[in-house]
Order: C-alpha cells, then structure tokens, then sequence
C-alpha cells in the first residue's frame, strides 16, 4: 500500500492521518478519542478499517494471521 493513497482513503472517512518520529499517527475527526499510531501503513489501514467497521471482521483476520 501506499501512503498517498491509504491517507486519501482514511481522509474519505473522516479520518487524519500524520507522520512524527517514524510512525504514522491517526484519529478520527470527529472523535478524537479514536486514535492509534503504527510504523506501518498496512496496520493503520487495517485499524481504520476495524474502527469503520465496528470490528466485523476482527476475528476473520486474526485467524488468517495465524
């Protein structure tokens, strides 16, 4: 993934996406609250994904990781 296009993404749903000191912030607009940083930009993508969708596929996930 890339990162212009994983902010553009994020930014679509109400999200800000910031790079401090190697990794790679974000928060929801409109809760700031709903927050997390990752050295990756796959693992933002997948916590903003998780976040949008309630942690749907949460279980999904962890399971195709082990």
């Amino acid at each position: 993934m890339m990162w212009g296009e994983v902010n553009k993404w994020a930014k679509e749903r109400g999200f800000k996406l910031k790079r401090i000191d190697g990794l790679i912030h974000w928060h929801k607009l409109d809760d700031p609250e709903t927050c997390g940083a990752d050295a990756d930009i796959e693992d933002v993508a997948k916590a903003i994904f998780n976040v949008i969708s309630d942690y749907k596929w949460l279980d999904h996930q962890l399971k195709y990781k082990a």
